[in-house]
């Protein structure tokens, strides 16, 4: 970091915006600000070349404007107060007012601050710990880079930077996550498939929270006074049992957790280790954020030996004191640097390096794509490394490519928002007289030599043809390129010679994906189309090296790069009627992750209060509860990670969202954070289910414990052991009783956990075996149980627990049922989704849906029916749940 060191006094007028430094003359500082030069002192260093260059205006402003309105709002609180008499009672309001004001600088500053490193955050790529500063710097107005400039250089940036990457929890990510819904990404998940390339700046997207709300709201404090200190020896004894008298009458949970906290240290200052361990560890379930790490580490080493180990077999102790040998280790380690450069490795690469320095060089980031290349580069010989040569030439290929398009000159307004330039042409003969063609992520557009003139060629969703053509010059044959769309309304030649085979390639693959994407609404698929066009140009130039490993299988090697190309050939994205006229949209939870894994469970919450925007919840194989934003239907940065499969998610009111797996984790639905878990169950939290207008939920883990907890303030109420030594699947609530779903049929209990009856299923009419069941729905007094790996789902009357009918579904297993309005949604393990009517119990619609099974299933109120697929396929689709009367257009567009 170049840092100037100043001697003597540096004055900041924040008035006149003017920074003054009194520089000492020869070896003797300016110590006084009274001495007769010094005034000349600062008038003369104020015409200095020292350059402190301005904030970004848009930030700087809205800073201002709250300072103004702040100031307003003070002066009218004096006009409508009514007068005080008492002298005492006007210096309290005097103080109040000024506590009030500071309060709102305070939080003037902290929205500029956010304002100003909001934009950050889209650059980070926390798995690698990498911040890409020169894309961040890159993105910017020209205006504003300066101050940037300077600012990211700096150790305070740096250590910023380290606090994001850490996920630390403090008043800016705080407030950022809380203004987050006024600055959402309209580009959807597009940006974390399109590596560092030169894109249009969308001038919408800026990094910019504009407030639509006053301040910061007032925050509501609970006093607990403390007994007065008259004796030191009973001080503690006498604090700990009004403590215990507060937490017992106590109801708030926020409270509750904070006097639980405090007891604890009362114990700890009292030398009752064993007390202030139980306590300090029961935070766990009440708020982790006040958990003190060090302390009861520090806690616990004080137990003698022998107790420690009698300590950890009591319930709950152990799992507690696992996290917080976890956490201690995580806080103990040191942290790994930001890497600011890329080192190359100097050998040859095997998959995991390739892909590792791949994905810091942004060429590429998903995993998918990346294996395809390393496999283009290979060696039939030595398929398992890429040898040091061949990726050095392409990374140089690759940057070639990216020098090209950001030397193109373009005037204002010739590329639209967020569009990308794949690739430019040397000077060439076209029909457009001589020039360049540029391929983007949406079309081909003509630059005319010496003018700069742009014109569109076609656009990629319009072409309808690609030939491969030679015209005859007067001594040679030329090779040249002939695009047709579909309207034929355009024909248009380029005489591209040599490079004729590689731009026919590319605009195949781009043209392809954005096929691939409209068809299926997934339009992720135009990412990962860049991605492909991007390394087949690479692979392709890299290609005519000699010395590379690909040398020779040019051809092969492109031809594995060409993913889409070889989907749309296949008929892959072909999709039936009902399917075409049902899907809405496609969006991946895994999107950036190396490994796909299957979407176990789904909620949608609508915020009643709008202080959230609506969001989709998903439970994933890896443990992570990832959240999509509703309205656009974008990935949110945050995300919860669990210890185990996340099973079953549940709204509980507008601010919380239970998540059941390793124990019950609450996440707060504005920070999306996890603060509190329950770990009362043993096993596995299979399902949760609300009961009594949301005052209390049943919890059922795999072990077959089933608790019912009290909402408000998060105590178990009862607990209920399964009476049969079977695995638990799922439980419902209906008609006063509980039914649960084991592999073997469905068991009916009272509330007290008492039997009533069992359900199951046997093939060949009644004679065969038992089958397993899978799921089951409970509605209109009927049981909808589907088997396991059966295509049959059953009907029994749940009054009469008679079988009333059985559904037989060309499938290989039923895998979830959901019940929307008069229908029911069957998802199967084909990926295939089955649409019955529940009263005439016919088949409706039957939808393609995934590539793998259909894993789980979810209604967004009335608008949307949503699946999610296994780790084959990893994706969600969004159904309409009425076929006949959706709006085809779905509200997306690739371009």
């Amino acid at each position: 970091t170049d840092v100037q060191r100043v001697d003597g006094l540096v004055v900041v007028n924040i008035d006149e915006g003017v920074v003054s430094i009194n520089t000492s003359r020869g070896s003797t500082p300016t110590s006084s600000l009274s001495s007769s030069n010094s005034q000349q002192d600062f008038a003369a260093y104020e015409n200095s070349p020292v350059h402190i260059p301005n904030l970004p205006a848009e930030p700087a402003n809205i800073f201002k404007n709250t300072c103004k309105r702040s100031s307003f709002q003070m002066e009218l609180s004096d006009v409508q107060r009514p007068f005080y008499y008492d002298i005492e009672e006007e210096r309290a309001f005097r103080m109040k007012k000024c506590l009030q004001f500071n309060a709102e600088i305070s939080f003037a500053f902290l929205e500029m601050m956010v304002n100003l490193f909001r934009g950050t955050l889209s650059y980070l790529r926390m798995e690698l710990r990498r911040f890409n500063k020169q894309l961040f710097v890159d993105s910017l107005p020209e205006c504003d880079r300066p101050f940037y400039e300077k600012v990211l250089n700096t150790d305070m940036f740096k250590q910023f930077l380290e606090d994001r990457l850490n996920d630390k929890l403090d008043y800016w990510s705080d407030y950022e996550s809380r203004t987050r819904l006024y600055n959402k990404n309209t580009n959807g998940t597009l940006d974390l498939l399109v590596p560092g390339q030169r894109v249009q700046p969308d001038l919408t997207r800026r990094q910019l929270s504009i407030t639509i709300f006053s301040s910061l709201s007032p925050r509501v404090f609970e006093v607990f006074r403390l007994p007065t200190l008259n004796d030191s020896v009973t001080y503690v004894k006498n604090t700990i049992n009004l403590l215990n008298k507060t937490i017992e009458d106590c109801r708030n949970p926020t409270y509750r957790s904070s006097y639980i906290y405090l007891r604890g240290m009362f114990h700890a200052a009292d030398d009752n280790v064993e007390a202030a361990l139980n306590d300090l560890l029961s935070l766990h379930n009440h708020n982790t954020r006040l958990l003190p790490i060090r302390l009861v580490s520090k806690l616990f080493q004080q137990v003698p030996e022998a107790e420690r180990e009698e300590m950890l077999q009591r319930k709950g102790i152990s799992h507690l004191t696992e996290l917080v040998h976890d956490l201690e280790h995580q806080h103990a380690a040191p942290g790994r640097r930001i890497m600011d450069n890329v080192s190359i490795p100097d050998c040859d690469l095997n998959l995991e390096d390739f892909v590792e320095t791949v994905s810091l060089l942004d060429m590429a980031t998903d995993y998918d794509t990346i294996q395809r290349l390393f496999l283009a580069l290979t060696l039939p010989q030595k398929p398992t490394h890429v040898d040091k040569y061949t990726f050095d030439v392409l990374r140089l290929s690759f940057e070639e490519n990216q020098a090209q398009c950001k030397a193109l000159a373009l005037s204002d307004g010739a590329l639209q928002a967020s569009e990308i330039i794949l690739r430019v042409s040397g000077l060439i003969k076209t029909d457009f007289g001589m020039g360049r063609i540029v391929l983007t992520d949406k079309r081909l557009f003509f630059i005319k030599d010496v003018s700069n003139k742009y014109k569109e060629i076609v656009k990629l969703r319009n072409i309808a043809k690609l030939e491969k053509m030679q015209y005859h010059s007067f001594l040679m044959a030329v090779d040249a390129l002939v695009i047709t769309d579909i309207f034929n309304k355009v024909k248009f030649a380029a005489w591209l010679k040599n490079e004729r085979n590689l731009w026919s390639v590319m605009i195949e693959e781009m043209r392809s994906g954005k096929i691939v994407a409209e068809t299926t609404k997934d339009f992720t698929a135009i990412g990962q189309a860049v991605q492909n066009v991007l390394l087949l140009d690479a692979v392709i130039r890299s290609g005519q090296d000699e010395c590379v490993a690909h040398y020779g299988q040019v051809s092969i090697a492109a031809e594995t790069m060409c993913y889409f190309t070889a989907y749309v050939a296949e008929g892959r994205h072909s999709l039936p009627k009902d399917t075409i006229s049902a899907l809405q949209h496609r969006v991946d939870p895994n999107i950036g992750q190396r490994d796909r894994k299957t979407v176990e469970v789904m909620l949608y919450t609508s915020d009643s209060s709008n202080s959230n925007s609506p969001r989709l919840w998903c439970g994933m194989g890896d443990g992570r509860v990832r959240v999509f934003d509703a309205t656009n239907w974008t990935l949110e940065r945050n995300f919860v990670q669990t210890k185990h499969t996340v099973s079953a998610l549940v709204a509980v009111g507008d601010t919380q969202v239970w998540a059941g797996s390793n124990g019950i984790f609450i996440i707060e639905t504005e920070t999306i954070s996890c603060n509190n878990t329950l770990t009362d169950h043993p096993d596995l939290v299979v399902d949760i289910v609300l009961a009594n207008q949301g005052r209390h939920a049943y919890s059922a883990s795999v072990d077959g414990t089933i608790i019912q907890w009290e909402l408000q303030t998060l105590r178990a109420l009862k607990k209920i052991q399964f009476p049969q030594n079977q695995s638990l699947r799922s439980i419902n609530l209906y008609d006063d009783k509980l039914w649960c779903g084991i592999w073997q049929g469905i068991v009916a209990l009272d509330l007290e956990g008492n039997h009533l009856h069992t359900f199951n299923h046997k093939s060949a009419a009644g004679s065969g075996p038992v089958l397993d069941l899978d799921c089951f729905q409970v509605f209109n007094d009927e049981i909808w149980a589907g088997c396991r790996r059966e295509g049959q789902v059953v009907v029994w009357d749940e009054k009469t627990t008679r079988k009333k009918e059985v559904l037989n579904l060309d499938c290989r297993g039923v895998s979830v049922i959901l019940v929307f309005g008069d229908k029911v949604w069957i998802g199967t393990k084909g990926g295939t989704i089955f649409i019955y009517n529940a009263i005439s119990k016919q088949l409706w619609k039957t939808i393609k849906a995934h590539d793998d099974a259909v894993r789980s299933l979810c209604a967004a109120e009335s608008r949307y029916i949503l699946s999610g697929a296994g780790s084959k396929d990893g994706k969600i689709a969004i159904w309409s749940p009425n076929v006949e009367t959706i709006d085809t257009d779905g509200g997306f567009n690739s371009d």
